[in-house]
């Protein structure tokens, strides 16, 4: 809350102060003329106590303010000022403190009995002493309004509803009826169940208006109150007479097509819809996000019944706005949310082909593709000449996914050492950890112990550089139980990651596989166990080696189930 330094006026004729105006200095001098001058010295401490407070140097402020009391325990406008400078810095309590003392000294000033009675309106039980002190002022000072501003709102609380409404109507009074009394009225009328006099209220003021005086705005308030009521032919009504303003919003042809979609009135929507995104004046980021807006709120079902409509609606969108990235972006999931696959990959394609200069663009195309494995001619060399471009090392990543996800294993060993070289380490890392997988690959399809013994110093690698790296530390504990080697340390690295994550179902199954594999099929069996009730039913290898382990402790039953779960399972990627 703002509180503007007004003059106060002080009921002892004895003092006159001035405070120039001077540009951020904003000082207000008080103090009627009287028999008596307050002595320099004390004159010169309280201008020096406004200007500290005025520069919002409060606590100094306070310093001298609470000095001038000293001498002076009558000087109410010390303790207006000192409570300013309390309030300022939200000690509320002695604030509160200084305001009263300031008002019990002066009790007819119109500004100690108003921020007084603001302070009461805050405290949870001293709201009925602010309304006393506003009711007060109300008859006191009936050509000001800021009494009734906050009475209205006290009185509403306290469910006063007349009192609130007496409130408002003495400021429409004062300012004239307007959107925001309409508004605040009604609200009144509607918390206490007079809907239908809230209703008369809206007929009567907008039935009364001047044509044009009444905004877009203000018709688009009084459609959602009969829209929330389900009046919404009534709202529909005001949405139209928006559109006939000066200014009207541009958002005001989806409001009405959203009603025509709540009224069932679909052929009526669908048109709406269209000549909204026809319009190559609207800005087609706007158009974009209304489109969004409109899938995310109409039911799937009704999508699916009317795929044809939405198909149309799609194409009236991109024709109106041919080159926007944001528009054929929009297209591109739309197209994606309805199976259109093929219009969805069109889509993103030509945003990048229109912006070649943007990379945002040209990863939209490879992250999509990626994230359907959905591998284009152009792929590989829309990634290579991204790379080249940009420099953005994301195109490398997806490029190297895309080599290995395809079964290219030298292409991408080639690319990932190439990235193991640079000087980014969350980079240099990754590249590592991928060139590890890749050289355990190559191992088992040519049983060459070369790309065994690489793989492991690509671990090292990581480890050297991150010895928590969670990925590394399980892939090569894993690695080291398949070939049969260095057991221990590769148990010792599988239980270290399941400090970091000991509910992960593939952490789980390493440690077990490597005590399966030293023999110890009883211990294994537990980790096994807990894999299974962390998620490792939905893994294929998982089901397996759990089986192992269970037929190599004599449980054929069991160990047969498992083997049956995992061939549903298709082989994991």
């Amino acid at each position: 809350m703002i509180f503007i330094v007004n003059f106060v006026v002080n009921k002892m004729r004895t003092r006159i102060y001035r405070i120039a105006l001077s540009g951020l200095l904003a000082l207000i001098f008080s103090f009627s003329l009287g028999a008596q001058i307050r002595k320099s010295e004390e004159n010169r401490y309280f201008v020096s106590a406004v200007t500290l407070y005025s520069f919002g140097q409060y606590k100094d402020a306070l310093g001298l303010f609470d000095g001038l009391i000293d001498v002076n325990p009558l000087d109410d406008a010390s303790y207006y000022y000192g409570g300013l400078c309390h309030y300022s810095m939200r000690n509320l309590q002695k604030a509160l403190t200084y305001f009263e003392k300031a008002h019990s000294l002066d009790p007819n000033n119109y500004y100690y009995s108003q921020i007084l009675a603001s302070v009461y309106s805050v405290g949870l039980n001293t709201k009925d002493k602010a309304i006393v002190l506003l009711e007060d002022l109300a008859v006191n000072y009936p050509k000001r309004t800021d009494s009734y501003f906050l009475l209205y709102t006290l009185y509403a609380e306290k469910g006063e509803i007349d009192k609130a409404l007496a409130a408002v109507k003495h400021i429409e009074e004062a300012y004239g009826e307007n959107p925001n009394t309409i508004r605040i009225r009604f609200n009144l009328l509607k918390s206490v169940g007079r809907e239908e006099e809230g209703y008369a209220l809206l007929r009567e003021y907008y039935a009364g208006a001047e044509e044009g005086q009444i905004e877009p705005d203000e018709w688009i308030f009084f459609s959602e109150v009969y829209m929330s009521a389900g009046k919404d032919s009534l709202a529909l009504v005001c949405l139209e007479n928006a559109k006939k303003t000066d200014n009207p919003d541009k958002t005001i042809d989806f409001r009405i097509a959203q009603g025509y979609y709540d009224q069932g009135k679909y052929d009526a929507y669908f048109q709406t819809l269209r000549k909204c995104f026809a319009d190559k004046e609207t800005p087609p980021q706007l158009n974009a996000e209304f489109y969004k807006r409109t899938l995310a709120v109409v039911r799937p079902e009704f999508i699916a019944d009317h795929i044809n409509d939405f198909n149309d609606l799609t194409q009236t969108l991109t024709s109106a706005n041919p080159a926007d990235s944001t528009v054929l972006v929009t297209a591109a999931g739309y197209y994606y949310s309805t199976n259109q696959i093929d219009n969805a990959v069109a889509s993103v394609r030509m945003n990048m082909l229109l912006h070649p200069d943007n990379p945002g663009c040209a990863l939209d195309y490879l992250t999509f593709l990626y994230q359907l494995r959905r591998w284009e001619d152009d792929f590989e060399q829309v990634a290579k000449e991204s790379v080249a471009k940009f420099k953005y090392v994301e195109y490398l990543e997806l490029l190297g996914a895309y080599y290995y996800l395809n079964d290219m294993t030298d292409k991408a060993i080639s690319l990932y050492k190439y990235m193991s070289k640079g000087k980014n380490p969350e980079i240099v890392i990754q590249a590592y950890n991928n060139l590890g997988q890749l050289y355990f690959q190559k191992y088992k399809e040519t049983g060459s112990v070369s790309y065994f013994n690489k793989s492991c110093k690509c671990y090292e690698q990581v480890l050297k550089k991150d010895p928590e790296n969670t990925l590394a530390l399980n892939n090569y504990a894993y690695y080291l139980s398949q070939k049969k080697k260095n057991l221990p340390k590769a148990l010792e690295m599988s239980l270290k990651t399941l400090t970091v994550e000991p509910e992960n179902p593939t952490y789980l199954d390493t440690a077990g596989y490597i005590l399966y594999v030293m023999g110890k099929a009883e211990d294994a069996k537990a980790y096994f166990k807990k894999a299974m009730a962390c998620g490792g039913k939905d893994h294929k290898e998982i089901l397996i080696h759990y089986a192992d382990c269970l037929s190599a402790l004599g449980d054929k039953t069991l160990a047969d189930y498992y083997y049956k779960l995992a061939q549903q399972l298709p082989n994991e990627e």
